[in-house]
């Protein structure tokens, strides 16, 4: 029987209590947890990030700008956050491909470093200097309240304001789709096979591409890597890699872990798992990829 709790602090006090079998718990419950004498799993497949999608500016004209979505990358230490926020228990992201996958550029050095100051400087360069405001899509329950206040923060010295629209009820995930929030902050999966992230984040019919704006380079490449194979294949997906990077499509952040909690009367097994996540321990070392 599955139980809705929509806080996850009130998830973790009803796992403690016996009240349920387990819980998906974030990085800042992995010690209480634990502590408690709870068993706990863990794995990383997702990548917290900011998709700016309105690349043409139709819905929010400053994201039209290249300059102000560059700007907007460099204003993020990708290692504070993996290492404060996170706890450790992260890496910071500057691709939003998964390591490992095709379209992954091995050893990317970070293309936006933080620099508040020249940040600011494109922003003047575009026009913007006044900033102008995002509204971020909320759901409860997936831990993303705690990070907004610290997007909110770094993004408020652009002069960007931030405001939230809490999601809910049986149209909500169709709400999120539907490119009324063209720059979602979202935890997106990543695939064992970077052809299904480039089909759901990059191309134009992507689901996740929400403002579904066409992109002649995209288009290109896209259709030239239809017909691609083995290295060639992985060529092109690279390629489409450091255009969206070039082009700052998205704010990538980290690669956090995701946790399971569960109580130790019942046992969590090991299953086949299609896109090769990498697996934690109970201590949090890597047991499989």
């Amino acid at each position: 029987m599955l139980k809705v709790v929509k806080n996850q602090t009130a998830a973790l006090n009803a796992l403690k209590t016996g009240q349920i079998d387990g819980t998906l718990i974030d990085q800042s419950m992995y010690k209480e947890a634990t502590a408690s004498g709870l068993k706990v799993v863990g794995m990383r497949g997702n990548t917290t990030r900011l998709l700016l999608t309105d690349h043409q500016g139709k819905k929010i004209r400053a994201l039209g700008s290249l300059d102000v979505r560059r700007a907007m990358n460099m204003v993020f230490d990708k290692e504070a956050i993996a290492q404060d926020f996170y706890q450790g228990r992260a890496d910071p992201a500057y691709q939003i491909f998964r390591p490992g996958s095709a379209a992954s550029i091995k050893d990317l050095k970070e293309p936006y470093p933080d620099n508040v100051a020249k940040a600011k400087e494109l922003m003047k360069k575009a026009g913007f200097e006044e900033g102008f405001t995002l509204t971020f899509p909320m759901f409860e329950g997936l831990g993303m309240e705690k990070l907004m206040p610290v997007v909110a923060r770094q993004l408020s010295v652009l002069n960007i304001k931030v405001e939230q629209k809490l999601l809910s009820g049986p149209k909500a995930v169709e709400e999120l789709l539907s490119g009324k929030y063209p720059a979602p902050l979202w935890p997106l999966g990543n695939y064992a096979n970077s052809l299904q992230d480039i089909n759901d984040y990059v191309k134009v019919d992507g689901i996740w591409n929400l403002s579904h704006q066409p992109d002649s380079t995209v288009a290109k490449l896209t259709e030239q890597l239809s017909s691609a194979q083995g290295q060639e294949a992985v060529k092109i997906q690279q390629e489409i890699n450091r255009y969206i990077i070039d082009q700052a499509w998205f704010v990538p952040m980290a690669y956090p872990d995701g946790y399971y909690a569960h109580s130790p009367k019942i046992s969590v097994p090991r299953s086949t798992d299609a896109n090769v996540l990498l697996v934690r321990g109970e201590q949090g070392e890597d047991e499989a990829r």
